[in-house]
């Protein structure tokens, strides 16, 4: 990964690729991108919640280098970052209710078995939990609507430890690799 890009780089990649993936979305048919998918049939359901999710992955790998890369002070470019973090946390709490979704609407071996819905999990959990770490550095840097933030991180944590559990419960303990079970 190169280290040397700029903020200003960073900031117009981001938002260009946000942009591509709004376009990707726009050209799904209505049928895969606009329905609710609990009035389709079971095959368009599945693959309405896979592009739901597949979107929202995208969005999250896009804004993702804003959560850890190092904030800026003030300007135009803190509120860029401002609003590219906002944008990475919206992405990730929509695929919280996906992924819920998900895991009512299958039995459990399917759920288990469906490895892209468990990466994608797993993306939401860590920024879910790294957000009040983010928050820390908005408040040390940013205005008033940082600092009362307590309470939105604290549901953001329940929010990860949810899907957590929702894995934990609808996962075969032999998915696990052999030398991570207790002895």
């Amino acid at each position: 990964m190169r280290e040397d890009i700029s903020d200003e780089e960073r900031l117009e990649c981001a938002a260009q690729l946000a942009d591509e993936i709004e376009d990707w979305h726009k050209t799904l048919p209505p049928l895969l991108s606009q329905q609710r998918s609990t009035i389709l049939l079971p095959l368009f359901r599945r693959q309405t919640t896979l592009l739901r999710l597949a979107h929202y992955q995208a969005q999250m790998l896009v804004y993702r280098p804003f959560l850890t890369c190092p904030y800026p002070h003030w300007g135009q470019r803190k509120h860029n970052f401002d609003v590219a973090i906002r944008n990475c946390i919206e992405a990730a709490k929509l695929t919280i209710g996906v992924l819920t979704e998900l895991a009512r609407n299958l039995e459990p071996r399917m759920f288990g078995n469906l490895w892209y819905a468990h990466q994608v999990g797993y993306l939401v959990c860590a920024i879910l939990l790294l957000v009040p770490h983010v928050r820390e550095r908005q408040r040390m840097f940013g205005g008033r609507s940082f600092r009362e933030s307590q309470s939105t991180d604290a549901k953001n944590i329940e929010l990860a430890e949810k899907i957590a559990t929702i894995f934990a419960e609808n996962t075969s303990p032999f998915s696990v690799a052999p030398d991570a079970l207790p002895s």
